[in-house]
């Protein structure tokens, strides 16, 4: 049995590793990916090494904020917000739209109580899995997860989305014999979600591959979250614990790779553990400020833990520099 802090320690890292994988396929078809990138799935981001983009930052965050806390949920928001405030001043590469009005927002002043915006993108389900790593009461689980959505994204269909994505993975967790449909029970849905979650139900016998060219067809999972919710459980679920099955199925369905990929290693990493995750992935890891040992680091629920991980703001922006030069790098090299 894993203590709270292995098990987050092992979300954040399965939530990295997914990410970096995923990170160069980015935004590409899947037959373009296999073109450009072939069949076997590695690190490709930068000279055969791996770093990390946002989904993995919001996921540090947002322990960060509930470290924070102390276990009062508005305590959590107003410091989510700081997180997301102080993260944008750092320059991030490739913010959401939605991510960044929000985040503007709160630049200026805004609470993070009034700071989300109407959209149904994935910045809510980024940070969903390492909650359920951290709270074990449904009820308080649930109040996190609508505290953290609502910071950046308003829209019932992305708040609900990270509720069902966290409330599966803490059934994961606690080892339930029916994930998806203890959680429908548990978590409200609106009548949105009917259609996704019926076809998910139906799809059981098919690869994720083919369901998710089903779901959305060939253009591979948007950022929309009525697509990457079904396709990340129909991958989490069908692969239980085979980490790198469900990564290279999620890397293969092309789209918005690097988060359907991350969603899904820190659902598995958070129910099974780090070790499923292939060495070679967790190794070939090379990033500042999150590194493997900062993500370890980030789970040991010290309260000074924040103003240890404080890092000089031009050496965040230095090495988002070098980020946003890979990622030109790689726009130069799909051109070509």
């Amino acid at each position: 049995m894993l203590t709270v802090e292995e098990r987050v320690a092992a979300c954040l890292i399965g939530t990295a590793v997914g990410d970096s994988i995923g990170l160069p396929r980015e935004g590409l078809t899947a037959s373009r990916a296999r073109k450009i990138f072939g069949d076997e799935v590695h690190h490709s981001f930068l000279f055969g090494r791996g770093m990390v983009s946002d989904d993995t930052e919001h996921a540090a965050m947002t322990v960060i904020a509930f470290i924070q806390s102390s276990g009062d949920v508005k305590h959590f928001q107003r410091s989510l917000g700081r997180e997301l405030a102080q993260w944008l001043i750092s320059a991030p590469a490739g913010v959401g739209f939605a991510t960044l009005k929000s985040c503007l927002k709160l630049c200026i002043g805004i609470p993070a109580s009034k700071s989300g915006v109407r959209s149904a993108g994935n910045g809510p389900a980024m940070r969903a899995p390492v909650l359920a790593a951290l709270i074990e009461d449904w009820q308080k689980l649930i109040q996190y997860v609508d505290a953290s959505s609502r910071v950046t994204h308003t829209d019932i269909q992305a708040v609900e989305g990270a509720r069902l994505l966290a409330m599966v993975t803490r059934l994961l967790i606690e080892g339930h014999p029916q994930p998806l449909e203890e959680a429908i029970r548990f978590v409200h849905l609106s009548d949105s979600w009917t259609e996704a979650l019926e076809s998910l139900r139906v799809a059981e016998s098919l690869s994720t591959e083919r369901f998710a060219r089903e779901l959305v067809g060939g253009d591979g999972v948007s950022g929309y979250i009525l697509h990457t919710v079904p396709v990340v459980l129909h991958a989490v679920l069908r692969n239980g614990p085979d980490y790198g099955g469900a990564i290279r199925s999620l890397i293969h369905c092309g789209g918005d790779t690097d988060t359907t990929a991350a969603i899904a290693g820190g659902m598995i990493a958070a129910a099974h553990g780090q070790d499923g995750i292939p060495e070679a992935w967790r190794d070939g890891i090379r990033d500042w400020p999150y590194s493997l040992r900062s993500l370890r680091a980030h789970s040991t629920m010290r309260t000074s833990l924040p103003q240890f991980l404080r890092h000089p703001l031009p050496l965040r922006w230095a090495r988002n520099a070098l980020f946003l030069a890979a990622v030109l790098g790689h726009a130069v090299r799909r051109i070509f």
